[in-house]
């Protein structure tokens, strides 16, 4: 058949001018083709020609087929065409455009560790299951197409701080992005604001979960194109957000949502949930736990009501039995509520809970709160005997003053709570511990464990502002009460304001000190054992001993004041005798005698050998050497005796012995002096004091028919103290 070649060539170009040409394989629905074969067995060439155009590319809702040929060229390789119209795509509020030829996985993702969890996700079975290539490295050249196969997105664990790029992950089931570490919300994702830029949305989605991040802001959740239709679970927790308005911006609200949870994330502002396109008609699970702002209940009062409910979560928020009351003015109530927990809230009544419809509930957990009176529980209707915790209740009374110095105790009343049957229950523990309560007068009552206030008794009290006294009790099943078991206990806390007074100086009364002997009122203050009671910890004790006290002046006492004050005025002042005496000195008792034993009566004539000792007031004489000397040297003790004479110059044929641990031998003491003691330096600083025992060092003998009945023998003991440099 003959051609016109030029009308034939004019043709071709008119057409290449209107229709966009396709030359790369799109996907139909989660499959990608490869089109290096089509139709009738018939190869593509691989080598395809760029072309530009300022409209995106759409990507396809299935392959194109190969037009019928009515004619055929010289070459080899065909193009493939599709006539059609092609719509410009844009976001709901960003005009986002197709991914530009050529561009890698880093190009599309800027943050590296979000294109480094792309590859991972890209090179994942499960994660993108009808991805043929699995060998991604984010350097690799990416298509719409290829992204359109992720089917679940998972940043946890990584640091990402940008998503950027996820907005072409449209074909998503399920985004889950956490940086769990350390639960930090100062670092992860800034921005949640590409999710909003995604064409089309995230028809698919069924699960969103953002974890610890750093976004302050969840507006661009209601911003996405289409709303979530097939969304089930809103899971956020950690973000520092305050509000969720974004709920009542999706379009569409939520038909087919089941779970939603916002917690730890200080929201305290929410949308009235009528405000929510359609309400929550499938909602299971409600959890707005520990945001610790949430005060008011209103918002959830909605005409759709919860119909499908089955847990709702509270916990640790600053909600009030007052706030408990719009429970009561839901529509419809919880017709199918199994479990609800308002743990770690400001509850003191629970009358509320009881005008709630909720015929199907299982378990409450109202633990944490300050509930001192449950009799009100039994009031709570359900088809179920229902399990309640209402464990660690907090009682806080109006403080009082307490003085704790008086030395006779304190006396608290008791607070009022009551139990299941609206009967008072008696406390079991106290802090201190050895509280006493009066079931006559509910009074509690501590003692002080002795005469005075114990240093640690006292601190008991500081710790706990007061005193503390506590409850415990579980109650099972009656025939009068619907329950399958009801754990009740708490703590009074009650607080005192402390009487304060003045500080109190203890220190010792005297203290001697050698001639000469250099002191300063440091030292004093640590030899008087100067200090202020236990109670006044960490106040100064003063005194005006150096202004007063000279060492130079050998046999004075002075008398030295002390002083300390806090915040709450000045201590008593305490005056301690100061007394300045030799710096070596020695003392001796001025009379003692030998006697078979204490009794002061003569030592009886006796046939027998008696041995006799020291005796005197006190029983048991002592010789006294004191060594204040600031330079430590030694000393030798010497002694020397006279004869034992009665009135009648009758003299008594004995000797004196005197027994010396540092001689050695035992010594018969005469007229002559003899060295009987000695000692060398102390080896520590201060005063050295030494006692010789008169009673274990003297002795002496008397023979049988030695002593005169009834007469009395004396004699004369020299004490001499020498002064010796070294042993």
């Amino acid at each position: 058949m003959n051609i016109n070649w030029k009308t034939f060539l004019l043709v071709v170009l008119l057409l290449a001018l209107i229709v966009p040409v396709y030359t790369k394989a799109v996907e139909t629905g989660n499959e990608v083709k490869d089109l290096s074969e089509v139709e009738g067995g018939e190869k593509v060439d691989n080598t395809q020609e760029s072309i530009t155009s300022t409209e995106p590319v759409e990507v396809l809702s299935e392959i194109p087929s190969i037009p019928k040929k009515t004619a055929k060229s010289s070459s080899d390789t065909e193009a493939l065409t599709k006539i059609k119209e092609v719509p410009k795509i844009t976001a709901k509020q960003n005009n986002v455009s197709a991914i530009s030829n050529g561009s890698t996985i880093s190009d599309i993702f800027p943050d590296t560790v979000m294109a480094s969890t792309i590859v991972r996700v890209l090179n994942s079975t499960t994660l993108s299951p009808t991805q043929v290539k699995r060998n991604w490295t984010v350097n690799d050249v990416v298509t719409e197409n290829d992204l359109r196969t992720i089917l679940q997105f998972w940043g946890v664990g990584q640091n990402i701080t940008s998503i950027e790029g996820i907005q072409y992950c449209t074909n998503l089931r399920e985004i889950s992005i956490a940086d769990r570490v350390n639960d930090d919300n100062s670092k992860g994702v800034v921005s949640l604001e590409p999710l909003s830029k995604a064409v089309g949305g995230f028809p698919n989605l069924t699960e969103l979960k953002l974890d610890t991040m750093q976004a302050t802001d969840l507006s661009p959740l209601g911003q996405i194109e289409g709303g979530f239709p097939k969304l089930e679970r809103i899971y956020i927790r950690n973000l520092p957000v305050t509000n969720a308005f974004f709920i009542k911006e999706v379009d569409g609200g939520f038909p087919k949502l089941k779970e939603l949870t916002i917690t730890k994330c200080k929201v305290d502002n929410y949308p009235s949930f009528s405000q929510i396109e359609g309400g929550f008609p499938s909602l299971e699970i409600l959890n707005l736990g520990e945001n610790k702002s949430i005060d008011n209940l209103d918002f959830l009062i909605h005409s759709g009501g919860f119909p499908k409910l089955e847990e709702l979560s509270l916990f640790y928020n600053q909600i009030d039995s007052t706030a408990l009351e719009s429970l009561a003015n839901i529509p419809g109530g919880f017709p199918k509520l199994e479990k609800i927990s308002v743990t770690g809230n400001k509850i003191d009544d629970l009358t509320p809970l009881t005008r709630v419809d909720w015929p199907l509930l299982r378990y409450i957990y109202i633990d944490r709160n300050n509930v001192a009176d449950i009799s009100e529980l039994k009031n709570i209707q359900s088809k179920y005997r229902i399990y309640i915790d209402v464990r660690e209740q907090s009682i806080f009374p109006p403080k009082i003053s307490l003085d704790i110095r008086g030395g006779s105790g304190i006396s608290v009343k008791s607070a009022d709570f009551k139990d299941l049957y609206g009967v008072n229950i008696q406390p079991t523990t106290f802090k201190p511990e050895n509280g006493l309560y009066q079931t006559t007068d509910s009074m509690i009552t501590w003692e002080w464990p002795g005469s005075a206030p114990d240093p640690y008794y006292y601190k008991d009290f500081v710790r706990y502002k007061g005193v503390t006294y506590s409850w415990d009790k579980i109650y099972y099943p009656t025939a009068e009460i619907n329950i399958e078991q009801v754990m009740y206990s708490g703590t009074v806390y009650q607080q005192a304001d402390f009487m304060h007074f003045p500080p109190t100086i203890l220190a010792d009364g005297m203290i001697e000190y050698g001639e000469r002997e250099q002191i300063t009122e440091k030292q004093f203050l640590q030899d008087i054992h100067a200090t202020t009671g236990e109670e006044d910890e960490g106040v100064l004790v003063d005194s005006n001993f150096e202004k007063v006290v000279n060492t130079y002046n050998l046999g004075t006492e002075y008398l030295v004041t002390l002083t300390a004050y806090n915040l709450y005025g000045s201590a008593t002042p305490v005056t301690v005798r100061v007394r300045i005496e030799p710096a070596f000195d020695m003392h001796y008792p001025a009379t003692f005698r030998m006697d078979i034993d204490n009794n002061p009566d003569a030592v009886p004539i006796s046939d027998k050998k008696q041995i006799l000792h020291a005796y005197g007031t006190p029983i048991d004489p002592k010789v006294n050497i004191v060594d204040r000397r600031a330079a430590e040297g030694s000393w030798i003790l010497s002694s020397a005796v006279s004869v034992f004479e009665n009135s009648t110059g009758d003299i008594l044929e004995t000797t004196l012995k005197y027994h010396s641990d540092t001689l050695s031998s035992d010594i018969l003491l005469n007229s002559t002096n003899q060295p009987i003691e000695k000692k060398g330096p102390a080896g520590t600083p201060g005063t050295d004091w030494t006692d010789i025992s008169l009673q274990d060092c003297l002795s002496m003998e008397i023979l049988p028919n030695d002593a005169l009945a009834g007469r009395e023998y004396t004699a004369t003991i020299n004490w001499t103290l020498e002064d010796v440099p070294h042993l």
